[in-house]
């Protein structure tokens, strides 16, 4: 099966190459950055902001979840014909992450930075869990790993990398200490997302994942899991659920209606706005759920 889907892959890749037109095939030489991930996105544009002849390509434009069956389209294959660097999440992200190497190893001139390298990972289930960014933290040490990556990438723009890289790392400063501000007005501190995607900003935060909806993404609870999580919810006293803003929320009404919780929503920031502040923004907005929610 995945000697299928990378044949299918290629094979999308020169049919993409083929229908590039004369004029733009002719435009005047620029260093393209394709991002698979939202958040990495609006990291890259920030690193590049103001620096010539650099432009940053969101790969998976339609608006999606964690990109887990994420398939990729003829128009994604055209961006990634045209980078000079892909940058993936990494960390075993997605199976779009897999089949894009996969493919762009057949092209040694695209390199692929991996944002999550050498930085530590939160294990679960024997699989890393992928969702670093929703870290503040996290969020901020990838932006570190692609600043050297892009230094080490294009050294004559280095000083740029590195003016942008420090101008961003301080607003993210300044979101992080609001987070620690929020600390002091939490008094529950057990909690139940949607998807295991607050593993990291949970750690951050000092909250605990009391119980997860959707183990799988895509895959709603078994009628015992159902019955378990209900269980969890009133022995714990839980008094809220997190959904998300990128799925339904049937299941989790279905459990308020159970149990008499409030539901609100925690967005893990894989779609957004395409804006350099965004990242900030969305998640000013969690911090602000969670004094509500928590207090």
């Amino acid at each position: 099966m995945k000697i299928k889907v990378l044949s299918w892959l290629i094979t999308a890749f020169f049919f993409a190459f083929s229908t590039l037109s004369a004029q733009e095939m002719s435009k005047p030489p620029s260093k393209t950055i394709v991002a698979t991930l939202y958040p990495l996105y609006i990291a890259l544009i920030n690193l590049t902001k103001g620096i010539p002849n650099y432009q940053v390509l969101h790969l998976a434009d339609t608006p999606t979840g964690c990109l887990h069956d994420y398939q990729l389209t003829t128009s994604d294959l055209k961006k990634i014909m045209r980078a000079d660097i892909v940058v993936i999440n990494g960390a075993g992200t997605e199976n779009l992450e897999v089949n894009l190497k996969k493919l762009v190893s057949q092209y040694p001139q695209i390199i692929v930075i991996n944002a999550s390298e050498g930085l530590e990972l939160i294990k679960e289930q024997n699989e890393f869990n992928p969702h670093i960014w929703v870290s503040i933290t996290g969020a901020m040490a990838q932006v570190k790993v692609l600043e050297n990556k892009l230094r080490e990438f294009d050294p004559s723009k280095a000083d740029l990398f590195k003016k942008n890289a420090d101008e961003y790392l301080a607003k993210l400063e300044v979101l992080k200490g609001k987070s620690a501000d929020l600390l002091k007005s939490i008094n529950h501190r057990d909690i139940v997302t949607f998807h295991k995607a607050f593993s990291y900003f949970a750690k951050e935060l000092n909250l605990n994942v009391a119980a997860v909806i959707e183990l799988e993404p895509g895959k709603e609870p078994s009628a015992k899991e159902l019955l378990n999580l209900i269980k969890a919810i009133r022995s714990k006293k839980i008094q809220s659920i997190f959904t998300e803003p990128q799925y339904s929320a049937k299941v989790a009404e279905l459990i308020a209606r159970e149990t008499g919780v409030k539901i609100y929503i925690l967005d893990p920031i894989v779609t957004g706005p395409l804006n350099e502040n965004a990242y900030i923004e969305i998640m000013e907005r969690n911090l602000d759920v969670l004094k509500t929610s928590l207090k």
